[in-house]
């Protein structure tokens, strides 16, 4: 698959026919590892709010086969100016990340910090996940244990 035909899927995710759009993201997503260099290209460049969300949301789809992406997300998920695409990081973190006590520190820091409650909650609910996998009776538990509590 060429680079030129992950560009166009890029620029068809953000098509208001929504069924356009599904297959572009359904197409990135199936492409894995192969689409990663791109989408972070586009990424890091394009300022359009809809192009950056959809994006990572995309790679939130690939699940681990997205994880040279963490970086970039865990930068988003402190510094992004918009609420919705530092969300949807942390939403794809949990699913990409491998080893989840890896993002844990990043997402008790949006979870106490960020302003935003669309952030915090999202956090929350990722934090709550994480718990659930690695044996923590809860939140909490999680949080005391990274040494944030």
């Amino acid at each position: 698959m060429s680079e030129n035909r992950i560009k166009e899927l890029i620029e068809k995710i953000i098509d208001p026919d929504m069924s356009v759009s599904f297959v572009a993201k359904h197409e990135l997503a199936s492409m894995g590892e192969m689409a990663v260099p791109e989408l972070l290209k586009v990424f890091e460049r394009d300022p359009r709010t809809t192009v950056r969300y959809w994006i990572i949301d995309v790679l939130g789809k690939m699940g681990q086969k997205a994880e040279n992406a963490v970086p970039t997300l865990i930068k988003t998920l402190e510094e992004d100016t918009d609420e919705g695409v530092r969300a949807v990081a942390a939403g794809a973190l949990e699913v990409i990340v491998e080893n989840p006590k890896e993002i844990v520190p990043v997402l008790i820091s949006a979870f106490k910090n960020d302003e935003s409650s669309r952030v915090r909650d999202t956090a929350a609910l990722v934090l709550n996940k994480i718990a659930s996998k690695l044996g923590y009776e809860n939140t909490e538990n999680l949080i005391q244990a990274f040494g944030d509590g």
